[in-house]
């Protein structure tokens, strides 16, 4: 797994427990996540991964799995 990935995961294990398994194909929104948790997790990203994450990409009807999330950021990386 890449360290995004596993940056994300661990931060969604610490919203949500870790009572369930965390993949690439798993979907946000059987995460329970609601909008506030999500303006969580990328604002605990982009101090972790030291990138800012643009405004329109905080929306989390715009990622389906966590995958998508994953490839957003790599790319802001870039």
């Amino acid at each position: 797994m890449s360290k995004v990935f596993n940056a994300v995961s661990e931060i969604i294990y610490g919203m949500i427990g870790r009572d369930r398994v965390i993949t690439n194909e798993t979907e946000i929104a059987e995460l329970g996540l609601d909008s506030f948790q999500f303006i969580q997790l990328c604002v605990q990203i982009e101090k972790k991964m030291k990138i800012k994450i643009p405004d329109d990409k905080l929306d989390i009807s715009e990622f389906v799995s966590i995958s998508d999330y994953v490839e957003m950021i790599e790319t802001l990386m870039k």
